[in-house]
Parts: structure tokens; sequence; C-alpha cells
């Protein structure tokens, strides 16, 4: 279709997306820049670079969400006090690495909770230079099957994440 599906922009606060599709962006499925309070709920984004996408955004809350068929399927980038729950990402693979939910660049006080990950062949949850988030009771099923893929990956620069029952 187009770069961006749906791209909720700078200062755009306190939105709901609900029940929306998105596929086939050349970059993003749905994003938000440098905004904070939105719900992101029921929708669905396949096929694209990233399905779901925040940049410098913060509490917001993505729930119910099927991401699928992505480079990754959920992508923050100095994004932090979001909540990611009860979402589906599967087959996030656009890049044979893909993976089902990345924190890259300073992501902060995140909390990952009940989400199915299946077949993202790179890493299901991968946090790259992210700390003090909370990761709880996530099904990661047939993920990080790739060298050198994990299920989790705690990279460069990450400290005092909260692991719990996955």
């Amino acid at each position: 279709n187009g770069n961006s599906g749906i791209n909720i922009g700078t200062s755009s606060n306190n939105n709901t997306l609900n029940g929306n599709t998105t596929s086939n962006n050349t970059n993003i499925g749905i994003g938000l820049g440098s905004s904070s309070n939105n719900t992101l709920d029921n929708n669905t984004a396949n096929y694209n670079k990233n399905g779901i996408n925040l940049t410098s955004s913060s509490s917001n809350n993505l729930t119910s969400n099927t991401v699928a068929h992505n480079e990754f399927g959920i992508y923050f980038w100095e994004s932090s006090n979001n909540t990611i729950t009860s979402n589906t990402m599967s087959d996030n693979d656009g890049r044979a690495d893909g993976d089902g939910i990345m924190l890259n660049g300073n992501c902060s006080n995140n909390t990952i909770t009940n989400n199915t990950m299946d077949n993202d062949p790179g890493d299901a949850i991968e946090f790259y230079n992210s700390s003090n988030n909370t990761v709880m009771g996530n099904t990661l099923d047939n993920s990080g099957l790739i060298d050198p893929g994990a299920s989790m990956r705690i990279n460069y620069y990450s400290s005092n994440n909260t692991i719990i029952n996955n």
C-alpha cells in the first residue's frame, strides 16, 4: 500500500485505535511517534516492515493485537512506560531473523505480559540497550531457531530487567 498504514504523529495523545487492519506497507503497519496515552486494541498488522512501531512514545497500551509476517512484530525505539498485553505475534521473519518484540535504544519501564509469540525465527523477545522492563507470563513457542536466535535475548547495555514465568 504505502510507507505506513496508520501513523499517529508527534504529540498526538489520548487516541484509541481499535479493529483496524494494515498490511503490505513498505515500512510501518501502525506507528506512534512522540505520542503518549494512546490505546491500540484488537488491530491486525501483517506483511509490513514493522507491524507496530513506537518511537519516543510513552504510556501507551497495546492489547489484543495480531501481528504477523513482518520483519519485526512490535518494535520500540526510545519508548518507555508502555504496556504490551495479550497480543499474538507470529511468523515475523522478513529479514530471516525477525523478532516478535524488539525494544531498542533506551527503552525502559515497559511491561510485556501474557503475549503469545510463535514461529519468530530470530528472537521472540529482544532487548538492546533497554533496562528496567518487566516480561511476565508470555508464551514463546518455536522462536529463536536460527543462529544465533534465542527465545528471549537481553543484549548490549541492558540491565535490571525482570523476567518471570515465561
